[in-house]
């Protein structure tokens, strides 16, 4: 069985949350809630349960940020096979 998990007060997570999310901004980094919730001391679920209006705050930030210039991106896999028409694959033999 685990532990109860130490809530913080909301004033202070409202508190460090503004912080984080004013570095993030300066600093061109998209937000996330397992980053705060861990400055928090907390699992990103039970940040999620006990802090929901702060959760969602912070996903609306990240979407509405673009990805700076310096950041890293994942290139969109390239198909490596399609059948020419529907069904056309070629039978397996066993």
């Amino acid at each position: 069985m685990s532990r109860p998990a130490d809530i913080p007060a909301e004033a202070r997570v409202r508190r460090i949350l503004d912080q984080y999310l004013t570095e993030c901004h300066d600093n061109g980094k998209r937000p996330s809630v397992l980053a705060l919730a861990t400055r928090l001391g907390m699992t990103n679920t039970t940040f999620r349960r006990h802090f929901p209006q702060q959760a969602k705050e912070i996903s609306g930030a990240r979407s509405s940020r673009e990805p700076s210039v310096g950041a890293r991106t994942r290139p969109t896999p390239a198909k490596s096979w399609s059948p020419a028409t529907p069904g056309s694959a070629a039978p397996i033999a066993y």
